[in-house]
């Protein structure tokens, strides 16, 4: 788990600028805004700012997106839980933004849990989006600075100028490398949400199928009759209530009865039939509900596979960041030891410059004698 020390690396910065000498305190002190190869602009921000502030603002959104969607959890995952029927066909506004209003939400309808689906997959697609514009932002900072050291000079350069800009954009990639890894963090927990909806609602749809229709036909096996293997969906639940229905209705013959018969007799005919109509009404009713249950399901699926081809670009890309990060780390560790080394030169060329000038200043002055001399004598 990460740990927040930047409080710490603060107060270190200060006890350090504090035992500085005030030359160097102050040099310290001055904000420098230039970056290699910013080409700034009159009235603009600096790059690293608007560059920080930005990324900032992505993280942000995906924050809150994590918030939400822990918030949300138990709730979204709740799928037996039922709204009272005043509420149950009225969708609410879900707000992202705030985070305050989850805590009194208990259950969700299909519609709701579809709009947090959706605007979940907006944002993950909005945050990618930005965070490629910020890559594409960088590469032109990158090469004019690359062109700059071409053109100009190694010693008409200042020091250390050419480490700053390769340890810049290795900064900048950085930045948009874990960026992209919290997008993914974040894509795989609305995934694994989605993963466990559907494979509740498809427990839910097997149960409500098989239990709801025997306790509507009100039905128990013989001990005597063999033993039938249970359906494992609805569609056989309910195949086994019209059969029942049709062999009621085999099983019974008017002409059969004995004319003689009471009124009660009569009576009961009259309530089979009724109980007969009451439970295919039922069964018609179960086999919509089941019907609205998988239709449910099919769209959570197809949510599904749309984060998954979200989240699999996502890794691709935090793929592709992840090798560029390294490369831009090496040649930032290359070209600071390059710089070092042509630092140990430049004072290796100043000494043996300040030795040659000595030794110059010794001939002259020796052939200046020897000229007095031989003017004199």
């Amino acid at each position: 788990m990460a740990l927040d020390i930047t409080d710490e690396f603060r107060t270190i910065v200060d006890h350090k600028r504090k035992n500085l000498d005030d030359s160097r305190r102050s040099k310290l002190g001055r904000p420098s805004h230039v970056v290699p190869g910013d080409a700034q602009i009159d009235g603009a921000p600096p790059f690293m700012q608007a560059y920080m502030k930005e990324a900032y603002t992505i993280l942000q959104h995906i924050v809150s997106l994590t918030r939400m969607l822990a918030a949300v959890r138990r709730a979204y995952l709740d799928v037996h839980a039922r709204p009272p029927p005043v509420t149950r066909q009225v969708v609410r506004a879900l707000d992202l933004s705030g985070l305050d209003v989850w805590g009194d939400i208990k259950f969700f309808t299909n519609a709701e849990r579809d709009q947090i689906d959706m605007q979940a997959r907006t944002i993950l697609a909005r945050c990618a989006d930005r965070v490629r514009d910020m890559e594409i932002l960088e590469k032109p900072r990158f090469a004019t600075s690359n062109r700059l050291y071409r053109l100009l000079p190694t010693l008409l350069l200042p020091d250390n100028v050419a480490a700053a800009s390769d340890f810049v954009s290795a900064h900048c990639a950085g930045v948009t490398w874990y960026l992209t890894w919290r997008l993914t963090q974040v894509s795989q927990m609305q995934r694994d949400m989605q993963e466990e909806r559907v494979r509740r609602e498809m427990e839910r749809t097997r149960t409500f199928g098989s239990g709801v229709a025997r306790e509507v036909v009100g039905l128990k096996p013989n001990a005597s009759e063999p033993t039938k293997p249970e359906s494992s969906s609805w569609f056989g639940s309910a195949s086994s209530v019209l059969g029942t229905s049709r062999l009621v209705q085999q099983n019974f013959h008017p002409e059969e009865l004995d004319p003689l018969s009471s009124d009660e007799d009569e009576d009961d005919v009259e309530l089979s039939a009724s109980q007969i109509q009451q439970f295919e009404a039922e069964n018609s009713q179960i086999l919509r509900s089941a019907e609205d249950t998988l239709a449910a399901v099919q769209q959570a699926e197809a949510r599904l596979l749309e984060i998954s081809a979200l989240q699999a670009e996502l890794v691709s890309q935090l793929t592709r960041q992840t090798e560029i990060s390294d490369q831009l780390y090496e040649d930032a560790i290359a070209t600071s030891e390059m710089v070092g080394k042509g630092n140990i030169q430049l004072r290796e060329a100043r000494r043996r410059a300040r030795e040659g000038r000595k030794w110059l200043l010794v001939f002259l002055i020796g052939a200046s004698l020897s000229l007095l001399f031989l003017h004199y004598y």
